[in-house]
């Protein structure tokens, strides 16, 4: 007989899981959770979800098939986070479809800790308008029944549009930075403040616009000259700060990935992933991250659970599955003694974007005027 650790076998279940819809039984919704103790050697798992406005729109019942399917498989593959991706809607002024979203996260609520960035989508009519609305923050803010109270939900920025949670895994707390579309000065002061607050802790940054399949976006969806494109997230908040590991985006059809190295010449992983264009708005298409600690890898699969299959290059090109390296005690080790100079709290610090945002937010800083941030201290200590 072939003898294996907890740890082997549920690597193994992780990767198994793409083969094939049998691979997938259900796992019982009375299983404890969250998990109170962790073997920091056990592989887990994150699934992002990339733009689900057209499922809000006409398919709710792929939205439905997406998070249900996390919940079956949370024991049996360790999933211990849920990222959604933005452009949650197609029109974040449509009561049926915000009906329609939240009815399918309304299966993760009390089973898998998640979190939300919004798109453009969620947050303008159209390109015209002056101020986002006020849809995803009723929904999907810090007071919203989905996250107040919960004990990994770390807090939001003044205006509701950006939000930090924490959990731990693989031995080690993270911290899943949710900044807004195109995110304006004001919040990127406030995401920096949160950085501030836990240097040591590994961070994953995830928008909605952020990276081309090929290369960062260099301007911004929305015309407003306040917001910031993929490019000024990079040089004022990404590559300062050594914690941020990865950062998850959608918005632009397709897929893509790159490894950069920041300030202190660690790598940063920044992976795309949107399906929108597909058939049914997506055909369900996620995102699954595995993490494997020991083995220092992270294996990325792209899995459709209304399908029952690993997305393939007649579906879209790119890469749909991969694997990246990481040596979790080497990347992660250093954290503590890496408080590199952020570019946002440097008043003489240079700035990609040399708008009228980026030099009232610079001036705002050396004033000591930035908005503040909310919750800073919950987890310290």
């Amino acid at each position: 007989m072939v003898q294996c650790t907890r740890r082997e076998a549920l690597f193994a279940l992780g990767s198994l899981a793409f083969l094939g819809p049998l691979a997938m039984q259900s796992s019982s919704r009375d299983e404890a959770f969250p998990q109170a103790q962790q073997d920091p050697a056990e592989p887990f798992t994150l699934v992002a979800l990339p733009d689900t406005q057209f499922y809000s729109r006409d398919f709710p019942d792929l939205f439905m098939s997406q998070t249900r399917w996390i919940v079956e498989n949370r024991a049996r593959l360790n999933i211990l986070f849920v990222s959604h991706l933005g452009d949650i809607t197609d029109s974040g002024y449509d009561d049926r479809q915000w009906e329609n979203a939240l009815a399918a996260l309304n299966l993760l609520d009390g089973q898998v800790p998640f979190g939300v960035t919004p798109g453009n989508h969620d947050l303008y009519l159209n390109e015209k308008e002056e101020a986002p609305n006020s849809s995803f923050v009723r929904h999907l803010g810090p007071r919203s029944r989905f996250f107040h109270n919960k004990p990994w939900y770390g807090g939001a920025s003044p205006s509701g549009f950006s939000s930090w949670q924490k959990i731990k895994a693989g031995g080690r707390d993270i911290i899943f930075l949710n900044l807004d579309d195109n995110a304006m000065g004001e919040e990127a002061v406030w995401a920096q403040r949160v950085l501030d607050a836990h240097p040591a802790t590994p961070a994953i940054l995830v928008t909605h616009d952020y990276l081309l399949p090929e290369g960062r976006r260099r301007h911004p969806y929305f015309p407003d000259p306040r917001r910031n494109a993929g490019e000024w997230l990079w040089q004022s908040i990404v590559r300062s700060n050594p914690q941020i590991f990865m950062v998850l985006c959608g918005h632009i059809h397709g897929q893509g990935s790159q490894i950069s190295h920041n300030d202190a010449g660690l790598e940063v992983f920044e992976l795309l992933a949107d399906y929108q264009m597909l058939d049914n708005g997506g055909n369900g298409f996620l995102r699954v991250l595995s993490f494997d600690p020991t083995a220092g890898v992270i294996k990325v699969r792209t899995w459709s659970p209304s399908l029952g299959r690993n997305l393939s290059d007649a579906d879209t090109p790119g890469d749909g599955a991969f694997t990246l390296h990481l040596d979790f005690t080497r990347r992660f080790a250093p954290l503590e003694r890496l408080r590199l100079t952020s570019r946002l709290q440097s008043p003489g610090a240079e700035n990609v974007n040399r708008d009228r945002t980026s030099r009232i937010v610079r001036d705002q800083v050396a004033l000591g005027d930035a908005p503040a941030l909310v919750n800073p201290n919950r987890f310290l200590g």
